[in-house]
């Protein structure tokens, strides 16, 4: 039989303590769903995620890659792209 603490998740970050946080089952279960689409790389030092053919890798180093069969954009504004070399195609 599950318990309250079976509940409690405990963040703690470097230094300091942060008070624990209640998940319902529920909000557990969903968690844990997401958790299979997230990796992390060590080899690249990224954080990947993954879905179907889709995948993000975001680097330490601040690039951020993103795959997928299609990639679309909405934007009500401007879309600005500023980089030293913007290659297309």
């Amino acid at each position: 039989m599950k318990t309250k603490a079976d509940n409690v998740l405990s963040f703690v970050s470097i230094g300091e303590s942060v008070n624990p946080v209640e998940f319902t089952a529920e909000e557990i279960a969903k968690l844990k769903n997401i958790l299979r689409y997230i990796d992390v790389d060590e080899n690249q030092d990224a954080l990947v995620i993954r879905n179907g053919k889709s995948r993000i890798l975001v680097r330490e180093d601040g690039t951020l890659r993103i795959e997928g069969e299609k990639v679309t954009h909405t934007s009500q504004g401007t879309l600005h792209l500023s980089a030293a070399l913007i290659e297309i195609n």
